[in-house]
């Protein structure tokens, strides 16, 4: 499962690689601080989850144009939104995007996981990157 996270905080970055990694030990981690590298990583190899701020770049909202061009390029990527910013100004273009999930900043690892847990799109061969969804389709 490839997933790429994008803010323009370095540090958010860090917090949030190493809690993925924690929740899915086997997934593979991007971390980009701009759209740009983002997308070309995403053009270079299929995206699986998208976990990107709200309002960051020089024009305020452009992590939900992000995930429009990464949805172009991947259309059954999982888009989680992770931002302070306030929700109800995004709303009407957040919502055409049919993203996954939704963060309020700051989030817990908690929060994080039940994200993670309950994305829309889950391939076959992804699923054993959850180990909770493992314990679940091995019993009856």
């Amino acid at each position: 499962m490839m997933i790429i996270c994008a803010d323009p905080s370095p540090i958010a970055l860090l917090v949030l690689k190493r809690d993925v990694k924690r929740i899915l030990p086997y997934a593979d981690v991007h971390i980009c601080t701009n759209a740009d590298a983002a997308k070309r990583l995403a053009e270079r190899s299929s995206c699986d989850v998208l976990i990107t701020e709200l309002d960051f770049g020089r024009d305020k909202g452009e992590g939900i144009l992000l995930a429009e061009e990464i949805k172009k390029i991947c259309p059954r990527v999982n888009i989680i939104f992770a931002t302070a910013a306030s929700e109800e100004k995004y709303t009407s273009r957040i919502l055409k995007i049919r993203y996954s999930g939704y963060l309020n900043k700051p989030y817990t690892p908690e929060e994080l996981r039940t994200e993670l847990e309950n994305l829309r799109y889950v391939s076959y061969e992804n699923i054993g990157c959850f180990p909770r969804m493992m314990a679940d389709n091995t019993e009856g």
